[in-house]
């Protein structure tokens, strides 16, 4: 990013996909350091920026995240996040199944807030006013009925 601070007001990404297990095809041999080093890096980006991180589904690649790997995304995810579920963050990738999931533990500790269909999350960053619109993982897209020409309107969708 080579913005201005001013000029950016959110950090977007999805996929994070956190995993206990090293993929076959990396051959770090410190799986959670591994995954630590861009997280690390985009805290920094949300300190530098003073801005909100959207996360478009997907933060863990399985629904039912080892105690280990809970601790781990409560420490290294940036706070002032927001997001919504992504089919790897569910149970047979069914949205209803959320109450036996780790992204609901991120929620329930206050790690991130889960944007919710039909219930748009208004937050102010550096004089400008975001609403933020949630669809999880095969959440149709509704479009918006009456736009607020005062604040800028954003859609995570996964």
């Amino acid at each position: 990013m080579s913005g201005k601070p001013d000029d950016v007001l959110s950090i977007n990404l999805a996929d994070v996909h956190l995993s206990d297990q090293r993929p076959k095809s990396r051959c770090d041999p410190d799986w959670f350091e591994a995954q630590a080093r861009p997280l690390r890096q985009i805290k920094r980006l949300q300190r530098k920026y003073n801005c909100p991180v959207l996360i478009a589904g997907d933060i863990f690649n399985c629904y039912n995240a080892s105690p280990a790997l809970l601790n781990f995304a409560l420490k290294e995810l940036p706070d002032k996040a927001y997001g919504v579920m992504g089919q790897h963050d569910t149970i047979a990738h069914r949205i209803d199944s959320q109450d036996r999931t780790g992204y609901l533990v991120l929620v329930r500790a206050g790690k991130i807030q889960d944007l919710k269909v039909g219930e748009p999350v208004e937050i102010e960053c550096k004089g400008a006013f975001l609403q933020l619109h949630g669809f999880a993982w095969n959440v149709p897209l509704k479009p918006l009925l009456k736009p607020n020409d005062l604040l800028l309107e954003i859609a995570v969708v996964h």
